[in-house]
């Protein structure tokens, strides 16, 4: 008998977050008619779900569209959100900052 497949490190999209979510017979009919929404097969859409977040590979963005509307989930939603969000004053105030200390004379 097979042991089955421990995974730790974190998947880069939330596919089977959402199909885990989904009662039994939810969940049969969602891996039945995924496959057909998304215009892949079968296999392809178990790549997706398995992508893990330290990989370069990616879901095209047609494909994510149809998942996120698929799951009824806002748009861009369907990722992990692993990078901090930008924040153009903080960056500028520490750019600025860095370029005043490194120009100050030094006693």
């Amino acid at each position: 008998m097979s042991q089955p497949r421990i995974c730790v490190k974190q998947k880069k999209y939330k596919l089977e977050d959402y199909l885990n979510k989904l009662t039994h017979h939810e969940y049969r009919f969602a891996r039945n008619v995924l496959p057909k929404v998304i215009g892949k097969c079968n296999n392809t859409l178990n790549n997706y779900i398995n992508i893990l977040s330290d990989s370069n590979e990616e879901i095209p963005y047609s494909v994510g569209l149809k998942l996120e509307q698929f799951f009824g989930i806002e748009h861009g939603c369907i990722g992990h959100a692993n990078e901090e969000e930008v924040n153009f004053d903080l960056l500028y105030d520490e750019w600025r900052n860095k370029r005043i200390d490194s120009s100050a004379p030094s006693k």
